[in-house]
């Protein structure tokens, strides 16, 4: 199953590792150049890559190509990584679409208590009768 993991593609460190202490539900993994993101883009199953708005635009270029190259399905953000509030948006968003993304491939046929957690009721204990 794939994980919720964001490469982040920046220097600047600090807003991020405090929003990754309160959104543990998403894996954070950093890269300070377009090398070593595409190096982590080969070794982890990310999901999304959430870049720094002060990031060369040919480095966010070469990363998009391997990332589209990896996996069509990659979700690319810009963001400005000093501004703590739209920060905090970006990977809100980021971490709704990833799950998003992640239950749609679900469907009844394949677990049909995911939609009605009730289906199956008669299978419990609390129904049975006392004999």
């Amino acid at each position: 199953m794939k994980k919720n993991v964001v490469l982040i593609v920046s220097k600047e460190e600090t807003f991020i590792r405090e929003l990754a202490k309160v959104y543990t539900s998403v894996v954070f993994e950093f890269a300070d150049n377009a090398e070593q993101a595409i190096e982590k883009l080969n070794l982890f199953a990310v999901g999304a890559i959430l870049a720094d708005a002060i990031i060369e635009e040919q480095e966010i270029l070469k990363i998009k190509k391997i990332a589209g190259i990896l996996d069509s399905e990659i979700i690319f953000e810009k963001a400005d990584f000093k501004n703590m509030t739209d920060l905090e948006k970006v990977v809100i968003n980021l971490r709704n679409e990833l799950f998003r993304r992640r239950m749609s491939n679900y469907t009844f046929e394949d677990n049909p208590n995911l939609n009605n957690p009730f289906l199956n009721l008669y299978k419990t204990n609390i129904f049975k009768k006392n004999d």
